[in-house]
């Protein structure tokens, strides 16, 4: 009987708290961001002759929408659909092409989990990709020009780990890692940088956005 009673009071005691928190919840709104940056991407080629220096990245650009999804006033659910572009070459001392040069255009779907806590936040999560185009520059004996349906998956998985501060007015930066959980190369892969081993790629995001609508 004591700790019914016990309990009973202690629920009456919560029900202010827990008002509070689903109303606080309720103020709580989506908020669409605009994103843009800098791409810094490097590549790892498995099995890659001795011949070959060491697969270069490329610094490009990404861009594309955020959507903030709050869960409570610290968690929130954050998809987003990010356009990129990358590139992977490699020298070879022993071809007389010298310098294989492979350039992606990229599709990239995640959905991150954010923490937060005042005008900082932490998130990590999965991102499916859809390669949209690959392009070879090397020479007309090898294959140049459109390789898209010859050497690279469509698609594929990458996990992401990355931070962010917003300024005031909406504006705020974020920096993000991001790393392949599934091979990049095709099962039909013909292309010079392709017909090695696995392929897989990691990169640095560095960029800012802007939220839109009411703070």
């Amino acid at each position: 009987m004591k700790r019914t009673t016990l309990t009973f009071f202690l629920f009456l005691f919560s029900i202010p708290f827990i008002a509070n928190a689903q109303t606080e919840t309720k103020k709580l709104k989506p908020r669409l961001a605009i994103r843009g940056g800098v791409f810094l991407s490097s590549f790892k080629i498995n099995d890659l002759p001795g011949s070959f220096e060491k697969p270069k990245g490329d610094a490009a650009v990404y861009g594309g929408l955020q959507l903030d999804i709050p869960v409570s006033q610290k968690i929130s659910i954050v998809p987003e659909i990010l356009f990129a572009v990358s590139g992977v070459s490699a020298l070879s001392s022993n071809n007389p092409q010298g310098l294989f040069d492979d350039e992606l255009n990229h599709l990239f779907l995640p959905v991150l989990f954010k923490y937060k806590v005042g005008n900082f936040g932490v998130f990590a999560g999965p991102q499916p990709e859809l390669l949209l185009k690959a392009k070879g520059n090397t020479g007309p004996s090898y294959y140049n020009g459109d390789i898209t349906d010859s050497s690279y998956r469509k698609f594929g998985f990458s996990g992401v780990l990355g931070a962010e501060y917003v300024f005031k007015r909406r504006f705020g930066v974020d920096t993000r890692y991001q790393f392949s959980l599934s091979d990049l190369k095709a099962d039909n892969a013909k292309s010079v940088l392709t017909s090695y081993g696995k392929i897989s790629m990691s990169a640095f995001q560095i960029g800012l956005f802007y939220r839109l609508g009411k703070r």
